[in-house]
C-alpha cells in the first residue's frame, strides 16, 4: 500500500466512531467535503482540460474570484481558510516567520502555532461532529495530539502524498459505514503550487499538476456519486491563492548590506519579514528600504488597509512587500558555506533562467486571487459568483452544518451559494 494509505489505515484503526457522538438525525445529515488545491491559478485551471471542475462549474456555484489574505501564500491561506480569522488573529503571518518563545517557522501544520482562532475540525468536534483532517492546518497538535476523528499528517513528515493518493484517502474515507463517515472531511492537496514555482505557469510541469488536481477532484465526485445518501452531500474545492509570473529575484542580503541594516529575514516569494537587530533603529531602516523601487515597506503596527498581520512579535519590524514580478531571496538558499558571499553578490537577477512564478504578493495583485466550487445539498445550480472571500469558507462550512462558527471569526456566510 502506499504510505499515505497506511497510514490512514493506522489511523482508522486506532481512532474508530467515538462513543460520545450521537447518530445522526434528519436535522443534521448534511456532509461536508472540502478540498483545498494549492496555488492552483484560474488562468491555469482554464489552459486544461478539466472536466471534473466543469462539471463543479455547471451543477453548482464557482467564482475565479476568491479574495485571499495578505501574504497571499499556501499555508497563511490554509490557516485564514479553516479558522475563517485574518493572520493577525490566527498568527501564521507568512510561510516563514520568528517567534521569540517558539523559534523558526517554516511551513508548519501544527496547531500548536495557531493563536486565537478554531478551525473548521475543532469547532466541529467540539459540537458533537466527528471530522477527518488529512494533511490539514492545524489538524495536529505536537503537544495535544489529533485534533480531529480521523487524520493524516503527511504534510508535516516527509513524503508528501501526491493528489491521486491524497483523493484516495477521502474515498476511503467515504465508503466508511455511515455511523463511522466524518460528516466534515478537510483534505489539503499538492496541486500544482510546486511545479508552478519551480517551473513556471507556461510550462508542461504545471499543466501536469492542474490535470492531476482535476484527477483527483474527479476521483472524490465518483466516490460521493456512488453513495446511497449523494444528495446529502456539499462538496467544495479550492484555492485560497493563485500565483504569477516571476522574473527577477530581489537578493535581500545585498539590499541590506548596502543599506548598513542589521537584521534577520525570513523570505516567502514576494514578502519579506524583517527582525532588526536594534529594533530602536527601525525609522532609519524604514526611510532607507522606501527609496527602493522594487519594494513596498510598512511597519506591521501601521500597515496599509490590505495587510492585517497584527503588530506582535512574528510579524517583524519591517514588512517588505515586492512588487509584481519580483520574488524575494536570501542567502537560507545557499550552502551555509557560502551565504556570506549572498552580500556581495548583485542586488537583482533577471532573465530567461528565471521561468518560476511566485506569489505572496498584495490581493489586488493580477493573478493571485483563489478560486472556489462548490456543488451538493442546498447549493445553487451553474451560479457564478463576482466574488467570494478566503475567510468566509469557514461560516459557511459550518452553516452548511448547521452549526456555530469558531469564536473569533472575521468571515461571513456565504448566503450567494445557498439555492
Amino acid at each position: 500500500m502506499l504510505r499515505a494509505l497506511s497510514a490512514l489505515v493506522l489511523a482508522l484503526d486506532a481512532a474508530p466512531a467515538r462513543a460520545d457522538l450521537a447518530p445522526l438525525g434528519d436535522h443534521a445529515a448534511r456532509t461536508v467535503v472540502v478540498l483545498v488545491f494549492e496555488g492552483l491559478p484560474s488562468a491555469l485551471l482554464e489552459e486544461v482540460d478539466a472536466p471534473a471542475f466543469e462539471r463543479m462549474r455547471r451543477e453548482g456555484v464557482s467564482t475565479h474570484s476568491l479574495d485571499p489574505v495578505f501574504p497571499t501564500l499556501p499555508v497563511v491561506g490554509g490557516f485564514s481558510l479553516s479558522t475563517g480569522c485574518r493572520p493577525e488573529r490566527h498568527g501564521i503571518v507568512s510561510d516563514r516567520f520568528r517567534d521569540p518563545q517558539r523559534g523558526r517557522f517554516d511551513h508548519s501544520r501544527d496547531a500548536d502555532w495557531q493563536i486565537g482562532c478554531e478551525g473548521m475540525h475543532e469547532a466541529a468536534e467540539r459540537q458533537g461532529v466527528r471530522t477527518a483532517a488529512l494533511g490539514w492546518y492545524g489538524g495536529v497538535s505536537k503537544s495535544r495530539g489529533a485534533l480531529a476523528t480521523y487524520v493524516s499528517d503527511e504534510k508535516s513528515a516527509p513524503g508528501i502524498p501526491l493528489d491521486l493518493e491524497r483523493a484516495q484517502e477521502v474515498v476511503r474515507l467515504l465508503a466508511l459505514a455511515e455511523r463511522e463517515r466524518p460528516r466534515l472531511i478537510l483534505a489539503s492537496f499538492r496541486g500544482p503550487d510546486e511545479a508552478v514555482r519551480a517551473r513556471g505557469l507556461d510550462s508542461e510541469a504545471a499543466r501536469a499538476a492542474a490535470r492531476a488536481a482535476d484527477e483527483a477532484l474527479g476521483s472524490v465526485l465518483a466516490a460521493i456519486d456512488s453513495l446511497p445518501d449523494r444528495d446529502r452531500f456539499v462538496l467544495f474545492a479550492v484555492s485560497a491563492e493563485g500565483a504569477r509570473p516571476a522574473t527577477t529575484m530581489l537578493n535581500l542580503d545585498r539590499v541590506l548590506a548596502r543599506r548598513s541594516i542589521a537584521a534577520k529575514a525570513e523570505t516567502s516569494g514576494g514578502v519579506a519579514l524583517l527582525y532588526l537587530d536594534d529594533p530602536a533603529a527601525v525609522e532609519g531602516a524604514e526611510r532607507s528600504l522606501r527609496e527602493h523601487p522594487q519594494l513596498e515597506v510598512f511597519r506591521p503596527a501601521s500597515p496599509p488597509a490590505w495587510a492585517k498581520l497584527g503588530s506582535g512579535p512574528r510579524a517583524g519590524d519591517l514588512v517588505l512587500a515586492a512588487r509584481p514580478s519580483i520574488f524575494i531571496e536570501d542567502g537560507a538558499i545557499l550552502p551555509a558555506w557560502a551565504r556570506h558571499f549572498a552580500r556581495f553578490a548583485p542586488e537583482s537577477f533577471w532573465g530567461g533562467f528565471l521561468r518560476g512564478a511566485s506569489n505572496g504578493y498584495p490581493p489586488g495583485t493580477p493573478g493571485v486571487a483563489g478560486l472556489l466550487y462548490a456543488r451538493g445539498s442546498g447549493i445553487a445550480r451553474g451560479r457564478r459568483l463576482d466574488s467570494a472571500r478566503v475567510v468566509d469558507l469557514h461560516p459557511t462550512v459550518l452553516d452548511l452544518l448547521l452549526l456555530d462558527p469558531g469564536d473569533p471569526v472575521d468571515g461571513r456566510v456565504l448566503s450567494a451559494i445557498r439555492e
